[in-house]
């Protein structure tokens, strides 16, 4: 079993941040996964996964992560648009592998199972794509914790 070095993050457009380091996520879950080929383009069948949910708590300094393609920061971008798309794991092997994750509505650029909160205290950003469960169902005592002793149990 291989231990996760970097997260990153891709929006429906593409753009999206990479190098988010163990020390900087706090709750996380990616469930459920499930592995399956299928045929990307007329010259290539490939392995794709997919996650039944996403929860994930960043610590601030995340936020200001700078993205790769439009310029503005990672807090600035999920914040404006609800449009996660996948989430690109990168263990310490350097293997990377690409989890897409939960889309719901009618819209292929908005995913109604998307829900995101930044704690005005800490500027922690909280992400919780589930067709069932939002942030405020996860996360309701953290989004407004002004504790930020949490972070120090942390090591990287």
């Amino acid at each position: 079993m291989s231990r996760l070095k970097e997260l990153g993050l891709v929006f429906e457009n593409l753009d999206g941040v990479s190098g988010i380091k163990p020390e900087q996520i706090g709750g996380f879950y990616l469930g459920e996964l499930k592995t399956f080929y299928n045929r990307g383009s007329r010259i290539s069948i490939q392995k794709n996964s997919k996650a039944s949910s996403l929860i994930l708590q960043l610590r601030s300094d995340v936020n200001k992560l700078p993205l790769h393609m439009e310029g503005g920061t990672l807090a600035e971008r999920i914040m404006e648009h609800q449009d996660l798309v996948y989430v690109e794991i990168t263990d310490e092997r350097g293997n990377k592998e690409e989890i897409y994750l939960p889309w719901g509505g009618h819209s292929d650029y908005t995913n109604a199972y998307q829900s995101v909160h930044v704690n005005p205290e800490t500027n922690d950003l909280y992400i919780v794509i589930d067709p069932v469960k939002s942030v405020e169902d996860l996360f309701p005592d953290q989004m407004y914790d002004t504790d930020t002793n949490f972070w120090r149990s942390y090591k990287s």
